[in-house]
């Protein structure tokens, strides 16, 4: 028996509106469990996300600048493209260490990244890390954060009624 994804995943029928607005929901309930998490962790870590001085910086900040109007691009992208980590050193702030977890390939966030001059219309969350932090700390920041997106791209999968074997076989 071969697989088959639904031929609006295919790019040849409109998404229905119920999976657009079960997808739209899911994303702004997922979205309000990062930012508890990010609370929650600016608070283990003694650095309220409000407070900062020289001697107390901000230990770091988590943007999900994901909006609510979901798009069949965006579904699409969730569906059909990976999770990657990129770092980087702010250009603003030398002590500042950043990380973008987004969906797409390194070619799609570069070409966004170019074009735009500024990756926040990208499916991604952005993390800015205060040197101050050990990188076993910011590891796992990152790692928890990139499980977290992984785990949305699976929800809105299933939502939309595909697993992950017809995914990969349509990518073959």
């Amino acid at each position: 028996m071969e697989a088959t994804l639904p031929s609006w995943v295919k790019c040849t029928d409109p998404i229905p509106r119920e999976i657009l607005e079960e997808v739209r929901s899911t994303v702004l309930v997922w979205m309000k469990n990062v930012r508890n998490y990010c609370t929650k962790l600016y608070e283990d870590l003694g650095s309220p996300q409000w407070f900062q001085s020289p001697d107390h910086p901000i230990l770091f900040q988590a943007a999900v600048p994901f909006d609510d109007d979901i798009s069949a691009t965006f579904i699409h992208r969730m569906i059909l493209s990976d999770v990657n980590i990129y770092r980087y050193t702010s250009r603003v702030q030398r002590d500042v260490k950043g990380v973008d977890i987004y969906v797409g390939s390194r070619h799609e966030y570069e070409d966004a990244c170019h074009i735009l001059d500024d990756s926040s219309s990208f499916d991604q969350i952005n993390v800015d890390f205060h040197n101050t932090l050990s990188s076993e700390i910011k590891d796992e920041i990152c790692s928890k954060l990139a499980s977290a997106l992984r785990a949305l791209k699976s929800r809105i999968s299933r939502i939309c009624g595909i697993n992950e074997l017809e995914r990969r076989v349509s990518l073959t």
